[in-house]
């Protein structure tokens, strides 16, 4: 992997389970981080690198919010924790800043939908999460 040290990340969805331990790794790999996060409710997630990274407040529901906090952080990339709203957010800043998206792969709903009646469903959601990563530079 080349070194993290130096580059500039956005976490959207940074003090969520999944992105506030993303955020705390990155920290300590030297990457200067922003945490956007929609409200202040969670900011006790990000204790351990509360003081080494940046957080800001923007709304996943206003895109436009979005994009003013990372112009003004100006990130080398961005992360999107979540393939669904957070995810939608974050591909289409992604796009309006001219930045790459990183997104991740979490959870695999498709397989999880018969166990709850909606097996039906399955094969539409294996196509949207097809088509959602296809979007993003990279998927882990």
């Amino acid at each position: 992997m080349p070194p993290l040290a130096g580059r500039r990340a956005a976490v959207i969805g940074g003090t969520g389970f999944l992105g506030s331990h993303l955020v705390e790794r990155l920290v300590a790999e030297g990457v200067d981080v922003l945490a956007v996060a929609r409200t202040t409710a969670r900011l006790c997630r990000l204790s351990a690198a509360r003081g080494d990274c940046v957080v800001a407040l923007a709304d996943v529901c206003d895109p436009d919010s979005i994009v003013r906090v990372l112009r003004q952080f100006r990130p080398d990339i961005i992360h999107v924790v979540t393939e669904y709203s957070l995810g939608l957010t974050g591909l289409w800043v992604a796009r309006r800043l001219n930045l790459p998206a990183l997104a991740s792969f979490h959870t695999n709903i498709p397989g999880c939908l018969p166990y709850y009646g909606f097996g039906w469903a399955s094969g539409m959601c294996w196509d949207y999460l097809r088509w959602f990563h296809n979007r993003a530079g990279l998927t882990l």
